[in-house]
């Protein structure tokens, strides 16, 4: 299950970031760092499932970096 949302996030996220570079539309950008935050978060709760937790701990940090990167773009756009 974990597998297949990393996947889908995975997908969505390449596929935002293509429409964003062919458009030239970069008030997107937030967005792709939420696919990427969501998809980090996923990882890292796999990784916990898989015992594996310094690859989790490092995924966490990722996941709490891209969060405040998020939440600042969000604000200095204006959402």
């Amino acid at each position: 299950m974990l597998k297949v949302m990393k996947v889908v996030l995975f997908i969505y996220g390449i596929g935002l970031l293509i429409y964003v570079w062919i458009v030239d539309n970069y008030n997107l950008f937030p967005y792709l760092l939420s696919f990427s935050l969501a998809m980090m978060l996923v990882i890292g709760v796999y990784e916990i499932k898989e015992k594996q937790n310094t690859k989790a701990i490092k995924s966490f940090i990722a996941t709490i970096i891209l969060l405040f990167l998020t939440v600042f773009i969000f604000k200095l756009q204006g959402h």
